[in-house]
């Protein structure tokens, strides 16, 4: 499907969604590749200037409304995404979160906002109540992390920054209602 998968929808808002070959340095425009797939069981709703370079598949029956925003197909799938369902209870007891400042740890959530810039190290963090990034805030990850997320989250400011530039290095699993990227950062 794509690294992009939404079971009820997917809303793309003034973003762009594409890839890029690490190996070949960082990313930037001219390095952009049409591989971003974005796939979801119901609509795919791009907005406001968002582009997906690559496929844009929605579920069986619904469309994309705006298909001329996407650099390959706009099918809908023939099935339903085949899709383990995030099980946090392991990572609930066995996680990271301990190395989370404890000025960004509600407890539930990781919050940053302002300018700040909240580091953290490798490692599986627990997000029962998930991502508050606002302002000019941004989360950087330093070696190979994954995130188990919950809730609502919202991540904006220079949003969550993957230092290592391997993408592999950053993993973000959701089982909550949904996350969203606003603003104009990178991710």
């Amino acid at each position: 499907c794509g690294a992009i998968v939404g079971i009820d929808s997917v809303v793309i808002n003034q973003g762009d969604v594409d890839s890029f070959d690490s190996t070949e340095g960082a990313y930037s425009s001219s390095t952009r590749r049409n591989h971003g797939n974005v796939c979801s069981d119901g609509p795919i709703s791009i907005q406001k200037n968002g582009h997906v370079y690559g496929d844009a598949l929605p579920g069986r029956g619904y469309t994309v409304n705006l298909p001329s925003q996407v650099t390959g197909s706009t099918r809908p799938r023939l099935g339903p995404v085949r899709w383990t369902a995030v099980d946090p209870t392991d990572v609930s007891q066995n996680n990271d979160n301990h190395l989370i400042p404890s000025a960004n740890w509600t407890g539930t959530a990781l919050v940053a906002g302002s300018t700040e810039e909240v580091v953290l190290p490798a490692g599986t963090y627990y997000l029962p109540d998930g991502f508050q990034v606002t302002g000019g805030a941004a989360v950087l990850v330093t070696g190979p992390t994954k995130f188990v997320v919950g809730g609502s989250s919202s991540v904006a400011g220079r949003g969550i920054v993957n230092t290592t530039l391997t993408p592999v290095n950053l993993r973000i699993e959701v089982f909550g209602d949904s996350i969203s990227f606003a603003g104009s950062l990178d991710f």
